[in-house]
């Protein structure tokens, strides 16, 4: 099954009151009551169901990453910095492994982009050079029409794995990282949306986007992200069967 996330976006307009463009269609003389529980059963059509927005922030400026356990000299076991700074290129780092990424436990590490992604493929490239000292391969598929970026690390490794899980149907996204302030989040949620995101023209100066993932629990905490960055999304449950 695939849940996508999608929305509107007025170009050159704030979000008003949280809530997208698209929404201000709505009839003059619509009213609505105060808001109350009920059972999902007793639903019905027209009814809005309020989702709650994320105000909590935890801003933070660096996050722990596991020491050596394995003496070794090579690549796989090679240490990393005791701590790792979450600037903008980390964060969307991060985003890329959640829509792009894979990591086993014994320490492969994968990125698979479009080959028109080089942007991409270089951000990552540069990152792990820069931050970690490793060096990347870089295979090309013709047949495929992808570029895939592979590195060695049983420490990095595990700590994706650990904070945003392994395989496409169990990528989420941690607690910290929902909790960050927008700067941060934001850069987070656009590296995921580069990967696994889309974009069309609509109508004349508003696009429709939305981001795509096999994952319930990464899209309903995608969507909560939206919501938390000022955007009002809506979710689809495309039901495909494997």
């Amino acid at each position: 099954n695939e849940y996508t996330v999608r929305g509107w976006i007025n170009y050159g307009m704030a979000p008003h009151d949280g809530h997208w463009g698209a929404l201000r269609s709505l009839k003059t003389d619509v009213s609505f009551g105060k808001p109350e529980w009920i059972p999902a059963r007793a639903l019905q059509k027209g009814d809005v169901v309020l989702f709650p927005r994320i105000k909590k922030t935890v801003e933070r400026g660096t996050i722990t990453l596991p020491k050596k356990v394995v003496k070794s000299s090579t690549n796989k076991t090679k240490p990393l910095p005791n701590e790792l700074e979450l600037d903008e290129t980390a964060l969307r780092f991060f985003g890329y492994y959640v829509s792009e990424g894979c990591a086993s436990p014994g320490g492969t590490i994968a990125f698979s982009f479009h080959s028109n992604e080089t942007k991409y493929v270089n951000e990552v490239v540069d990152f792990l050079k820069d931050r970690f000292g490793f060096s990347s391969r870089v295979r090309y598929s013709e047949e495929k029409d992808s570029v895939t970026v592979w590195a060695d690390s049983v420490l990095l490794a595990r700590f994706l794995i650990k904070h945003f899980g392994r395989g496409a149907h169990n990528k989420t996204l941690p607690t910290w990282a929902l909790l960050l302030p927008n700067w941060q989040l934001s850069q987070l949620v656009k590296g995921a949306w580069d990967g696994d995101g889309s974009s069309w023209q609509m109508r004349r100066e508003r696009r429709g986007t939305s981001y795509s993932t096999v994952s319930k629990q990464l899209a309903y905490q995608m969507f909560a992200a939206v919501v938390r960055l000022g955007f009002m999304p809506k979710l689809n449950h495309c039901g495909v069967e494997y």
